[in-house]
């Protein structure tokens, strides 16, 4: 399993994707609270609403010791990933988020 603590990633792979294996924790590690997608935790609205239409005014309030450039980094190059099935990489992005961030807060971006 990779290190539940936010990696270092690359611009290019923030936004070409990067790799999965090393940054996002294996289905079954993953609570079963953030797979449910019809019990949706804060962090599954707020991984959604990024990957499918962006946000906007997010303010986060990170857990002491995290780094929240690099977690939002990580997230997103996982995000940003052609693998794995969707289903993992929501729930795995929501679940990373909720180790790393106490609090979110933000705007879906309108759908044009």
């Amino acid at each position: 399993m990779p290190e539940l603590i936010p990696q270092e990633v690359t611009a290019t792979e923030f936004v070409y994707g990067g790799d999965v294996n090393k940054l996002l924790p294996k289905y079954e590690d993953i609570p079963d609270e953030f797979k449910d997608m019809n019990r949706r935790t804060k962090w599954n609205e707020f991984i959604s609403s990024w990957f499918y239409d962006g946000v906007d005014h997010l303010e986060i309030e990170r857990k002491d010791g995290i780094n929240p450039q690099k977690a939002l980094y990580h997230i997103g190059a996982i995000l940003a990933s052609r693998e794995p099935k969707h289903e993992h990489k929501m729930a795995g992005c929501a679940y990373l988020a909720s180790l790393w961030l106490d609090d979110v807060s933000f705007e879906r971006k309108a759908r044009k």
